[in-house]
């Protein structure tokens, strides 16, 4: 009887280390499916951005190709006065100061109005992503008389017969987040962002626009103080 009872209980525990051997085993295979499920839908998700991104990129690139540049005089003052309207409750919302200044006497810029309206429109939106805790936004205009070499996007020059000219340097400075130095070298290349939700095409259409007005947009920043974004505007010259 005594063998028979040790008999039994082995069985049993036979059993029970079987049993719970599978429902290990099931419950591995069911934390893989979810985990599973979880990369699929997080890869579907990032390919439907890309894919998305990819047809709004080639959409702009081939608005600005065959759409003929609708170029006229303006004053930056006056492209300026726009932003205040349409940044106005978000620059309050964000706690973020806004300054501008200008140099007297600027001359007028030559530029396509619209396209580069989205171009201050970026930027001021890279802006306020980099201070969520509120901070400082400043926008200066001055006249320079410079000459602008035509670079790829990673600033390799090319040779050019450009004559020096008259153009208003903008400056857009925030005192955000900054870029580190590795990011600042990719910050203009296509689908590159640092935002979770971000399609990385922002500063890339910018760069665009610039480069069809014959102009030029470059960066500086240093991480934990802040960016500053230069553009140079051709005039009427």
């Amino acid at each position: 009887m005594e063998d028979w009872g040790q008999w039994f209980l082995g069985i049993v525990l036979t059993i029970v280390i079987i049993t719970i051997s599978i429902v290990t085993a099931l419950r591995k295979a069911f934390l893989f499916r979810s985990e599973f499920e979880s990369f699929r839908e997080d890869h579907e998700e990032k390919c439907k951005k890309l894919r998305e991104g990819c047809m709004e990129l080639h959409k702009k690139d081939m608005e600005i190709q065959q759409k003929d540049l609708e170029m006229r005089d303006a004053a930056i003052e006056r492209l300026e006065q726009k932003f205040d309207v349409l940044f106005e409750e978000r620059l309050k919302k964000k706690n973020i100061r806004y300054i501008k200044k200008f140099e007297e006497d600027l001359p007028k810029i030559h530029v396509d109005f619209h396209q580069i309206q989205q171009v201050f429109i970026n930027l001021y939106l890279n802006s306020l992503d980099a201070m969520p805790d509120g901070g400082l936004l400043e926008l200066k205009a001055r006249a320079v008389r410079t000459i602008i070499y035509p670079r790829d996007r990673r600033k390799k020059l090319f040779i050019s017969d450009h004559k020096e000219a008259l153009y208003v340097e903008v400056k857009v400075r925030d005192t955000g987040v900054g870029i580190t130095p590795e990011d600042k070298k990719v910050i203009f290349d296509p689908f590159f962002t640092t935002k979770p939700q971000g399609t990385g095409l922002g500063l890339s259409i910018v760069y665009r626009i610039m480069e069809e007005h014959r102009g030029e947009i470059y960066v500086e920043s240093e991480v934990g103080k802040g960016t500053i974004f230069t553009i140079l505007l051709p005039t009427e010259e």
